[in-house]
């Protein structure tokens, strides 16, 4: 069992290995923790000298402490914080469901969650909601502890204190979430009499420590105005009338059918038939039900809204969906065909790869051996799904595909390499100064895009931000300097094309192209 956790997290920190940064949100974080550790700055956080409160501390605090530690960013140790949260969620699920439905062991819930949308993406992306889910996982399964008085003493201390990790790794949802799903299942198992043990007043003593320790942290390093821009811009703002990623109320059920891809109709079928039977009935089925519906009410009702805030809510719907395979009585035709639809799509990608290739919009000649042997691996699993299925042998079917996808992604990591110029900027950044040390040129610029504000990683200087083409001349009135152009803006820029077509190009990388924009002398003025 150990074994099977380990290797699922080899291959999910193989492409952490090979890829290079995300030029967003990735690169960002390791430019925020470097003015961190310049600063000296402990709970406050500052992206080129702007307030970045977007965030709380404890995430960065990991990759601060591996960058002290090591003497340097190592994206697949940074790949650990992410990668090992989620096999923590499916393990403390696993031991979940077994301690209430012994029969369960043999599941494959944990590898369907793996391989599901968002979460599969959650763990392959360096970001906090991971971290944040499993904080909401343990307090969740605490109180359920707690509540049916299965708990060790130190469960009533340890709850408050998931809560707050929960809070101190991406925010307020880590408080939200459990406690409206516990309060909404007190009041349908009409036990609210219960709540004060669950939850009393020393464990919210506890919370409201914690949370004053950090707030006071807060107000000592970045005083009353960062305060403000945490408790109030970034909460309530996004909470009543976002000015960050704003969607209507029915964003998450729109969405689902491709974050709880590849499995969406499998959860379907298998949530379709438990209902039909009227087979939730257990106390951890009712609390599951209880999660899954008053976390999307909320989330729904809340402004701000991405597919990855739904991550938390997932572990439950794939759990409560795999709980229903034993108390299937009869599998009908269509279920078969419905559940065996992801098999037939998988095993089909190997055959028509040669078509598939034609449509990707970058060159990936020297990767082509490298994905094909990701199809053929994933195409064998498939196949043998398939077979599983028609001989009703659903858990293996469903535990043989998802390490197929795992296989996937392993094989194809090592092919990642050759695209990095095309997802992130570190060859990019690199390139661009060395070539500007070979031809002696000091200063750099870039226009528009955004991930250029994080290039000073790679160049070892602040460039300069562009924003229309006379700024480009303007800049070459004080000084000469390499100017770095990306494919997109000179596509949508007739008037960015034309300009830069008068300075030496000195290469490109990618998207990218270098142009030496030499200094304006009076005399040509």
């Amino acid at each position: 069992m150990k074994l099977r956790y380990f290797l699922y997290a080899i291959l999910l920190l193989l492409p952490y290995v090979f890829r290079d940064y995300t030029p967003d949100n990735e690169l960002r974080y390791i430019s925020i923790i470097d003015e961190a550790l310049s600063n000296g700055s402990i709970f406050t956080f500052y992206n080129h000298g702007e307030v970045y409160a977007d965030k709380p501390p404890l995430f960065f605090w990991l990759m601060m402490l591996s960058r002290t530690l090591l003497g340097a960013h190592i994206f697949w140790i940074y790949g650990l914080f992410c990668v090992l949260p989620a096999i923590g969620i499916i393990i403390v699920m696993n031991r979940w469901i077994q301690s209430e439905q012994p029969y369960s062991k043999h599941s494959p819930a944990g590898e369907m969650l793996l391989t599901t949308g968002i979460f599969l993406g959650a763990a392959l992306v360096m970001r906090m909601d991971m971290l944040m889910a499993l904080f909401i996982v343990l307090s969740l399964h605490t109180f359920y502890r707690i509540y049916w008085r299965r708990s060790k003493p130190r469960d009533k201390w340890l709850l408050p204190v998931y809560i707050f990790l929960g809070i101190f790794s991406k925010g307020p949802m880590a408080l939200l979430i459990p406690l409206v799903s516990i309060l909404l299942y007190a009041a349908i198992q009409k036990g609210w009499k219960h709540l004060p043990r669950c939850f009393g007043w020393r464990q919210f003593a506890i919370l409201l420590g914690l949370c004053a320790v950090w707030f006071g942290g807060i107000y000592w390093e970045g005083g009353k105005e960062y305060l403000h821009n945490l408790l109030v811009h970034q909460t309530v703002g996004r909470g009543i009338n976002s000015f960050y990623h704003q969607e209507p109320f029915y964003f998450y059920i729109r969405t689902m059918p491709y974050t709880f891809a590849p499995w969406t109709v499998t959860f379907i079928v298998l949530l379709w038939a438990g209902f039909r039977q009227k087979e939730f009935v257990s106390n951890l089925e009712k609390y599951f039900i209880t999660i899954i519906l008053s976390s999307l009410a909320m989330l729904s009702l809340v402004s701000s809204k991405l597919d990855i805030y739904f991550l938390p809510v997932f572990p439950f719907v794939v759990y409560l969906s795999v709980l229903q395979f034993d108390k299937i009585t009869y599998w009908s035709k269509w279920m078969k065909v419905a559940i065996m639809l992801p098999y037939i799509v998988f095993a089909l990608l190997f055959p028509f790869s040669g078509l598939i290739f034609k449509y990707v919009p970058f060159p990936i000649e020297e990767s082509l051996n490298t994905l094909r042997l990701a199809m053929f691996l994933l195409m064998l699993c498939s196949l043998l799904s398939i077979y599983l299925t028609y001989r009703q042998l659903h858990r293996q079917a469903i535990l043989c595909s998802a390490i197929g996808w795992l296989l996937f992604i392993g094989a194809g990591s090592f092919g990642i390499s050759q695209l990095n110029p095309y997802f992130g900027i570190k060859m990019m950044g690199t390139t661009a100064r060395e070539t500007a040390r070979t031809n002696g040129i000091e200063h750099f610029a870039y226009y528009k895009f955004r991930p250029g504000e994080n290039l000073n990683i790679y160049l070892e200087q602040m460039p300069e931000k562009l924003e229309s083409v006379d700024k480009i001349t303007d800049k070459a009135n004080q000084t000469g300097y390499l100017l770095i152009v990306r494919d997109r803006e000179r596509r949508r820029e007739s008037g960015l094309e034309s300009q830069i077509k008068n300075y030496q190009s000195l290469g490109r990388v990618g998207d990218y192209e270098f142009f030496n924009v030499p200094l304006v002398r009076e005399s040509e003025e």
